[in-house]
């Protein structure tokens, strides 16, 4: 989260920091532009913008 969100890269994030941080992944997760996630939209958003953060588990990547 801290460096999604940190915009001025203090090493800390604010309310406004994490406000924006969070809108701007809602827009981005938001494929269809209707203003309203779907299930299918929030997990592939997870996935795309979590997954690689993720630490694999022993004997093979993530399942999808």
């Amino acid at each position: 989260f801290l460096g999604a969100f940190d915009v001025d890269e203090d090493g800390e994030v604010t309310e406004d920091e994490f406000r924006r941080g969070i809108e701007r992944w809602f827009v981005s997760w938001n494929t269809d532009g209707s203003g309203i996630l779907t299930e299918d939209q929030l997990w592939a958003g997870i996935h795309r913008d979590f997954a690689r953060h993720m630490p694999r588990p022993r004997g093979g990547p993530l399942a999808d």
